[in-house]
């Protein structure tokens, strides 16, 4: 079994929403890597300092939306 963790970064402007995330993937910590963001500004920063294995975002955000923040990563 590898010792790696799957780096998983969350999208979301609703802190509550980003909140439940946090809650709901706790139980996952061992096998996961999880890392949130309450923007697609904030979160391409984020990027820019480590690599994720999977991006789950909000569609429907202020400023860059989702479907913009998806479009952008699978350009680069």
């Amino acid at each position: 079994m590898t010792d790696h963790r799957h780096c998983i970064l969350f999208v979301d402007d609703d802190p509550l929403i980003l909140r439940g995330l946090r809650r709901s993937t706790e139980e996952y910590l061992d096998v996961w890597e999880v890392e949130f963001a309450n923007s697609a500004t904030a979160a391409l920063e984020q990027m820019a300092q480590q690599s994720f294995d999977a991006i789950i975002t909000d569609l429907l955000m202020p400023g860059i939306n989702g479907i913009q923040l998806l479009d952008y990563v699978n350009q680069q």
